[in-house]
């Protein structure tokens, strides 16, 4: 299959690890003691081995920093860039949630996974929107169809951030990006130390502690993750001044260090900032060094990074439910099972990506871009 001449290959590949990650951490780790009260692996926690997995959702996060700037340079105005947003992302979102829905409705009769069952999870699982946040403004109880769906609200808040402060000024976006982004990091880490050991001893109010809680670290919850999501708004501008030979400021690289220092310091424990710093190094090599990433543009990985996507939006509940439902009878006590259920859920994404994205996408940029 011939490359959009837009796609970075390498980025493809980067795209391929995170999705790998994330499905090792679900298919081997997630639905086990002690993330789960129960295995739903007839394996148990025999592989449980992928812990950091889950991290990979980071990965994607730095990738779309470095992406949607990308983009935005090549995009006219706001409304044209959300249009290209909504045509990227809905269609798959649609069709996944009715895939999970009508797949849970006829074959989870056990309700291993309820939430999946449910006609009102649809609101928040083809609106982006964050449950909690629903649940706290209307009254009501709703939840994503699957679990993976968390991921894209802040996707969504990443988007609307990056896009005013980029139309309003593109002469300063990026400057005008990181003083934004660094002060809301801050922020964020300063409310967080003081409901954690309050070291500074500042005095806040509970009340207003508490609506930090419920709008921003529950609802609007962008601020957790906008540390990754600026690393990959430097990244595109390192990668580009390399490319055009153009200097970086003494401003920008230190700004740059900050967001790598403070997502190392803030790691969890060492292994997690292990993981961070190979995620960091991965984008170093790929913007100093590419050549040395060739292997990541191989045509299998790049078509499972094209397709990540979709991937990622059907491979959790459905995948971790069939491990549950036949793996009993599939070598149980073997990794085989999950790591077949791996590739044959990345083939039939590459086949909605080849045969139904990519035909749905080209007529919607016909009729809504005219083009």
């Amino acid at each position: 299959m011939g490359k959009e001449k837009t796609r970075i290959s390498v980025l493809d590949g980067f795209r391929a690890i995170a999705i790998v990650s994330v499905m090792l951490y679900h298919y081997f780790s997630r639905w086990t003691p002690p993330n789960n009260e129960t295995s739903l692996y007839p394996y148990d926690d025999l592989y449980n081995y992928f812990t950091w997995g889950d991290h990979g959702v980071k990965f994607f996060f730095i990738i779309s920093g470095f992406v949607i700037y990308f983009t935005l340079e090549k995009t006219e105005n706001l409304i044209l860039f959300w249009k290209k947003r909504i045509i990227r992302l809905l269609p798959s979102i649609i069709i996944a949630s009715f895939l999970t829905f009508f797949f849970f409705t006829f074959f989870d009769s056990g309700r291993v996974f309820p939430e999946s069952h449910s006609v009102k999870n649809f609101i928040p699982s083809i609106s982006f929107i964050n449950p909690a946040l629903i649940n706290t403004v209307f009254d009501i109880d709703v939840s994503y169809l699957n679990g993976s769906y968390w991921s894209l609200w802040p996707e969504i808040q990443f988007y609307f951030l990056v896009s005013c402060i980029y139309y309003l000024n593109r002469n300063r976006f990026i400057a005008n990006f990181i003083i934004v982004s660094i002060t809301l990091i801050l922020l964020n880490y300063l409310v967080q130390n003081i409901q954690g050991s309050n070291k500074l001893n500042i005095e806040i109010s509970d009340s207003l502690l508490n609506w930090y809680t419920i709008w921003i670290t529950k609802g609007f919850d962008l601020i957790t993750y906008l540390p990754f999501f600026s690393m990959g708004t430097l990244a595109y501008l390192l990668y580009k001044n390399n490319n055009e030979k153009n200097k970086t400021s003494l401003f920008l690289k230190l700004c740059a260090t900050f967001i790598i220092i403070f997502i190392l310091y803030t790691g969890a424990n060492m292994p997690v900032r292990f993981v961070y710093f190979l995620m960091v190094v991965l984008f170093a090599t790929f913007i100093y060094l590419p050549s040395k990433l060739s292997v990541l543009e191989n045509p299998l990985i790049t078509e499972i990074g094209e397709s990540s996507y979709f991937l990622y939006l059907i491979h959790e509940n459905i995948g971790v439910f069939i491990i549950y439902a036949l793996g009993q009878f599939i070598f149980p006590d073997s990794f085989f099972t999950p790591l077949l259920l791996m590739i044959g859920l990345a083939y039939l994404s590459f086949l909605f990506t080849a045969k139904i994205d990519k035909p749905i996408s080209r007529l919607l940029k016909k009729i809504v871009l005219k083009k």
